[in-house]
């Protein structure tokens, strides 16, 4: 899939309309994810995940200290 901001409302409504409407794209991600995909254990993945919150939430309490 191609990577779009997930603030991205706009890009995220042309891929999904490109998606639809244009099959020889369609058919390349296709190809592509067919070809390039490795799955990821679910345990893997939540370990990532709360990783990734706990360095934003550190990152926010860094941010909002005092000098």
């Amino acid at each position: 899939m191609p990577a779009i901001d997930s603030n991205d409302q706009a890009g995220w409504c042309a891929a999904i309309r490109r998606m639809a409407d244009d099959h020889a794209w369609r058919s390349s991600l296709a190809e592509r994810i067919a070809k390039q995909h490795r799955p990821t254990p679910a345990s893997a993945s939540w370990a990532a995940i709360k990783a990734g919150l706990k360095e934003s939430a550190c990152r926010q309490r860094a941010e909002h200290q005092p000098p």
